[in-house]
């Protein structure tokens, strides 16, 4: 495929605040009438400060270049392993035989103060460096929870680590386009530079100098060893000899647990989330691969404390009383641009009814005035400008004259040239994207009593330092493991209550019965 014809898969990065669009102006506001973003005369410098406000210390650095060549790798895994083409814009990959092993290789050369992270995974073409990495909170993964980087700000980062040098080196070999090349990446941009890396390798590097001695080996492992691909970390000491070698990934929750931990699994929604309650628990908390602060807790209600991961971070609604199942809550004015993308020719009646600036033609499709357009006189005559097109006012219409599509001729740019159609019609045709969501306005608050409502995954806050407070899905899955345990306590007393001997009869049940349990579905 060749540069021209690819086209990048990637969505904007979920935001914390989007416009009210109001439309509320007026028709004689100097300001207009669409809402207006705010822009930075000095993006360099805005670009620093949102760093220093959003990340808290140079590991999130780490964190997040770690977690996004996870995230590499995993889109091309799942490529070639399950034929998952959700996140890829081609029918095939660069460099792929007939397998694939996954990599990501850290290297700390503190003779140089030089960070290298490399990871084997798709690459960027030069279309996503533009599109995606150089525009801030743009995400290939955003509708796909399963994968790290909804919000797509991760790359801004790097100055927290890099410090006054706030640059580094970005080598990158796309599997999709076979594009291969190097860049100086800064807060100003990025800047293509002279070299690639070798032609038989694939995959992204990036190149960072640390202002300070970091001890980057603890933040490595700690961010490190969940992460579900091979990561090989290396660190060469200040005459540039290698004193340290270790692998991580692929640690599972349940290491710790020995066999005769009383160790309590829930795993009725595993496409989801993990968790384990046992008094070995250390309250893990993770979010796909990556430590993170909890941020709300019942365990006090539960037996015992217990750990969890997250399979999914947007948010999503995993049980619901209203079909919701999948979804993820955004907010309305998201939800209407994804509908009004996927059926771009369209706009419902609803959408423009209250809108006093549209204007409105219909066509003509046979009769007298056939092949023009039928429009009010007020409007023919008000000054609006008007597509190009043979009008006649409706007023001049005759009998033989056959209505055809209602358009939408001024008054919006979004709805210009659409055809206007019944609601019933709108919501039967395909929501694109929009399939994945739900409105904000249109969640449930779910009850633990009664389980109506809509109950939703905790999802992290923009900066992925914690995640945001759920106190509903945290007292609901303390709940679930103190039913679970009280049923076991119960089993274990139906057996032994009968006898005389209960002491010896406790010896010789199956040590699994009595120190393992599956939650049923308790809610």
């Amino acid at each position: 495929m060749s540069k021209n014809d690819f086209e990048p898969v990637y969505q904007e990065g979920k935001a914390d605040v989007e416009h009210k669009n109001l439309d509320a102006a007026g028709s004689d506001n100097p300001l207009g009438d669409s809402p207006m973003a705010f822009q930075a005369s000095d993006m360099r410098r805005l670009i620093r400060k949102i760093a220093d406000k959003l990340y808290q210390s140079w590991e999130a650095f780490i964190r997040e270049y770690l977690a996004n060549a996870e995230t590499a790798c995993l889109r091309t895994k799942h490529f070639v392993e399950d034929n998952d083409s959700s996140t890829i814009s081609v029918d095939s990959l660069y460099g792929i035989d007939d397998s694939y092993d996954p990599r990501i290789e850290v290297t700390w050369d503190r003779s140089e103060n030089r960070l290298t992270i490399r990871d084997n995974g798709i690459g960027m073409a030069s279309q996503e460096v533009d599109e995606i990495f150089r525009e801030i909170s743009n995400s290939a993964v955003r509708d796909y929870g399963e994968y790290s980087g909804m919000f797509g700000m991760g790359v801004l980062s790097f100055p927290k680590f890099s410090g006054v040098y706030d640059s580094g080196l970005l080598m990158s070999h796309s599997r999709q386009t076979d594009e291969n090349y190097a860049a100086y990446v800064s807060l100003a941009g990025v800047e293509p530079l002279m070299g690639q890396m070798p032609e038989n390798e694939y995959g992204t590097k990036f190149q960072f100098t640390a202002q300070e001695d970091y001890d980057v080996r603890s933040a490595v492992e700690k961010y490190a060893e969940w992460i579900r691909v091979p990561v090989i970390y290396r660190e060469r000491d200040e005459d540039g000899t290698e004193v340290f070698n270790e692998d991580y990934g692929n640690k599972k929750l349940t290491d710790k647990y020995g066999t005769r931990d009383i160790t309590m699994t829930f795993d009725e929604y595993d496409e989801y989330f993990e968790a384990y309650c046992s008094d070995k628990s250390s309250e893990e908390t993770l979010l796909l691969s990556m430590p993170i602060e909890r941020n709300g807790t019942h365990e006090t209600i539960a037996p015992f404390n217990f750990d969890v991961r997250f399979y999914d971070e947007s948010g999503v609604i995993f049980k619901s009383s209203n079909e919701n199942e999948g979804c993820s809550p955004i907010p309305r004015g998201d939800y209407k641009k994804m509908l009004l993308d996927a059926r771009e020719e369209y706009v419902p009646e609803s959408m423009i009814e209250d809108d006093a600036n549209i204007v409105l033609g219909q066509e003509v499709v046979a009769g007298t005035h056939e092949g023009m357009i039928a429009i009010n006189t007020d409007d023919l005559e008000s000054g609006v400008p008007l597509p190009q097109n043979d009008y006649v006012t409706r007023d001049d219409l005759t009998e033989d004259d056959e209505p055809g599509r209602v358009i939408v001729l001024a008054g919006n740019d979004g709805f210009r040239g659409r055809t206007v159609i019944s609601d019933d019609d709108w919501n039967s045709l395909d929501a694109g994207r929009a399939e994945n969501y739900v409105p904000e306005d249109e969640v449930e608050s779910y009850d633990i009593e009664t389980g109506e409502g809509d109950l939703q995954l905790p999802e992290p806050t923009s900066n992925r330092e914690s995640l945001q407070s759920n106190d509903v899905f945290w007292k609901w899955l303390a709940r679930n493991f103190k039913s679970t345990f009280e049923r076991m306590v119960f089993d274990v007393h139906d057996v032994i209550s009968p006898t005389e001997t209960p002491a010896k009869d406790i010896q010789e049940l199956d040590e699994e019965e009595i120190v393992k349990g599956i939650v049923e579905d308790t809610v």
